[in-house]
Formats: structure tokens, sequence, C-alpha cells
């Protein structure tokens, strides 16, 4: 740039033949200016690029080594991780070591065949649950927006059994597009979100679930039951304790039943010795029906066994206070259409039942 004033320079000065000394100093001047102006213009653009680019530089790891350090983590072993994720051994431990690479110091310490968390291990993994939980929380809600035609419901599976699935045949007729799923995880082992169910039929009351639309199906009742087989009509409750094996389920969601159903009653549970346990509710009502014994269980269980006289009721119906079966899904899942149908049909249906 500055090449060109002194050209104009030369030129002033064989066209005029002399020239001026404060003329010169000016053109000198101005091309110094000029090109400090531009050279700052150009130093200016660098630092922008360079400021931008190091604004978006991030120093979080990828996904898949945070995914790889909790399962490894949580299960002390790379083989275990690796089934739990559906990936090779040799992906896991490349994981972990980049991780561990970019963190600048090792999260497991490794003797043998073993692993443990080191110091630094332990609190990067209890830093980092909550942000990886809430991802997958996030993701499953979006999810479950778009696949309208899968529904998957959550209920005991005594219940499942013996009170929803017999009447699921008219469901199918009416809604034949819904691809409906049915789960019975334990109250308390599943989560909406991370399980990907999309309603759960619940014993409770709507006060637990603030964060969801509960829908009353039928109310909690506790019946003592037995087969017709018996001679166990006309008697009292102390006599039926006494004249047949009582049978309980050992699991810890039932373990009050009985209790409760005698304080209703007035009478003293009998002695451990004249009980016959079973692990789970759909094996006692078996035992039942048999007649092995007597027992006290939920009414919802054994309602189509009432109506079809396989078994009877025994002393009074005792409802439990403040507990009922009810329909129970987040409130963000009320757009889903298959979800929507399921919930009128199954409200529909208990109000045309007796």
């Amino acid at each position: 740039m500055s090449g060109c004033y002194f050209i104009k320079m030369r030129l002033f000065l064989s066209h005029h033949g002399r020239f001026s000394v404060c003329y010169i100093v000016r053109i000198i001047c101005i091309s110094y200016y000029r090109c400090l102006f531009i050279a700052c213009k150009l130093t200016n653009i660098a630092l922008n690029v360079n400021i931008s680019y190091m604004s978006s530089r991030t120093d979080i790891p990828p996904l898949k080594c945070l995914l790889a350090f909790r399962a490894v983590a949580r299960r002390l072993s790379v083989s275990r991780a690796a089934d739990e994720l559906c990936v090779t051994h040799s992906a896991v431990s490349q994981s972990i070591r980049r991780l561990e690479e970019q963190l600048g110091h090792s999260l497991f310490i490794r003797s043998g065949h073993s692993l443990s968390l080191t110091e630094q291990g332990e609190y990067y993994l209890r830093s980092i649950q909550g942000a990886l939980s809430q991802l997958e929380v996030a993701t499953a809600q979006q999810l479950a927006l778009h696949n309208h035609s899968l529904l998957t419901v959550n209920l005991p599976s005594t219940l499942a059994i013996r009170w929803l699935i017999p009447m699921l045949g008219d469901f199918q007729n009416t809604h034949p597009e819904v691809d409906l799923r049915l789960s019975t995880l334990q109250s308390g082992t599943w989560d909406f979100f991370q399980d990907r169910i999309d309603a759960a039929i619940l014993l409770g009351n709507p006060e637990q679930w603030p964060d969801c639309h509960s829908h009353f199906l039928v109310e909690d009742q506790l019946v003592m039951i037995a087969s017709p087989a018996l001679d166990a009509i006309n008697k009292n409750p102390k006599q039926l304790f006494s004249s047949f094996k009582t049978i309980v389920v050992t699991n810890p969601l039932r373990k009050r039943d009985l209790e409760s159903w005698c304080q209703f009653n007035h009478c003293k549970p009998p002695q451990r010795k004249q009980c016959m346990g079973f692990s789970n509710s759909a094996q006692a009502l078996e035992a039942v029906k048999n007649g092995l014994g007597i027992m006290v269980t939920h009414a919802a269980f054994i309602h189509r066994d009432l109506t079809n006289k396989t078994v009877v009721s025994l002393g009074d119906d005792y409802p439990v206070d403040g507990q009922a079966y009810y329909l129970r899904y987040p409130k963000t899942y009320e757009s889903k259409s298959s979800l929507r149908a399921w919930k009128n049909w199954l409200l529909h249906a208990l109000e045309k039942k007796p």
C-alpha cells in the first residue's frame, strides 16, 4: 500500500520538478496510518475467530465414555458392563481409558481381575449420575410422545392374571391399532421414564402421585375366602382358624392383609403353626380353590371366582380406608392417543361391571 504513495510522489516530482517537504511528510503519514489501520482490522478478525473457537470448545467427555464408566462402576466388571450396554469388552475398556486420559487420573483400582473405584472415581460417579438420569428421562419422554401405537401398562401380577387379562379381549376388538404390553414390575423397583412405562394400575391414593393423573378404578376390600367344598360358611372367625389351615402370602406387600382383616372382625390372627405360606397371591388362590385352607385376599383378585362360585366369601369384608386401585400416568403423556384409548375403554368397562 505504501509503495503506491511513493510512486505517486515520484510522478509528482517528475511533473513539477520540485516538491514540498510538507507534502511528502503528509503522504508518508497517511500511508503509515492506513497500513496500521488495516493491520489492526486483520488482527481483530483473527482475535474474533480465535475467541469464537475457544468459546465453542467443551471439556465434556463423549457420552459413550460416561455411560461405560457408569456401567462399570455399578457392576465393577468390564464384561458385565459390556453385556449391559450390548457392546464388546474392548469397546468398554477403550471408553474407560479415553475418559481417564481426558480427566488426567485413574477412576478405578485394578487388582488382578477385580475392580474398585478410586476416591476420585466415587466422587465423579456421584456427580454425573443425576445428569445422566435427567438425560434418559428427557429422551424417554420425547420418544413416548411419538410412538403412539405402543402402550405399556404396569400392574401387580395377580391383578393382571385374575382381573385385567380376562377383560382384554374386548379391548383388542375395540382398539386393534394399539400394541398393548403388560408389565408386572414390583412397586418401588420401576420408573415411568427409565422403564418406558406409559401407565400403571396401582393401589394407593392420588395424593401419593401429585405429578400424575389418577383415575379411580375399584375400591380395595379384604375378603376371607374358602373353597365351597369346605364346610366353612356358617363358622365364626375363631372356628375357622381352629378348623382349617390359614393360607398366607409371604410377599411383603401382602403381609398385613390377614392382620387388618382380623382387627376389623375383632378376632385374633391364627398362630404361625396354623398357617401355610406361598410366595405370591396367584399360588395361594389356587391352594384355596383346591380346598387346602382359608385365605384373606383382595376382592379385585377374586371377583370372577366369586361370580363363578369357585370360592365363597366368609365373615365381613373389610373396606381398606384411603386405599383403592387407580389408573395413573404422567401428565406429560396425556396427549398420547393409545393411552387415551386405554383410559376411556378401561373406565367404561368398569362402569358396566356389576
